[in-house]
C-alpha cells in the first residue's frame, strides 16, 4: 500500500488516428467491480489536482459505447478502456477496485482491493 506522493508525474498519452482511447492493462486476471474517472483542467506545480476543479464519471459497463468499457474473461489481464473527448480535460485519474473474498464459505469477510493510474492526455489534431 502507497500513500499520497508528495509530487505527482503524470506520464501521457498521444492521441493519434481516429481511436481516442486510453486502454489501461491491469496485472490481475480479475475484472474491476468499480472504476471511476476523474479529469481535471490543471494541476499545480507539485503536480497535484485541485479536487474542487475536476469532474467525477462513474464507469457503466452495461453499454459497450459507454465512456469506459472493460475487457478480460479471467484468463488474461483485465483491461480498462476510457474515451477521450475533443474537449476533455487533460489530467485523468483512473481508480479501480476489485472485492477479495477473504474466505469460501458463506458470510465470509470481504474485503476491497483498488489502485489508481494517472495520466495527461497530449493531444494531437489531424
Amino acid at each position: 500500500m502507497a500513500g499520497p506522493a508528495d509530487h505527482v508525474d503524470w506520464p501521457t498519452v498521444r492521441l493519434t488516428g481516429p481511436d481516442r482511447r486510453a486502454t489501461l492493462e491491469f496485472d490481475t486476471n480479475q475484472l474491476p467491480s468499480r472504476v471511476v474517472v476523474y479529469r481535471y483542467p490543471r494541476v499545480g506545480v507539485d503536480g497535484v489536482p485541485d479536487e474542487t476543479t475536476g469532474t467525477e464519471t462513474i464507469c457503466g459497463f452495461s453499454r459497450p459505447t459507454a465512456t469506459c468499457s472493460r475487457t478480460g474473461d479471467g484468463t488474461a489481464p483485465a483491461r480498462v478502456s476510457v474515451a477521450i473527448e475533443a474537449d476533455d480535460l487533460p489530467y485523468l485519474v483512473v481508480h479501480a477496485a476489485w472485492p477479495l473474498l477473504t474466505g469460501r464459505r458463506p458470510g465470509a469477510d470481504v474485503s476491497v482491493v483498488s489502485a489508481s493510474w494517472v495520466i495527461r492526455v497530449d493531444k494531437v489534431r489531424e
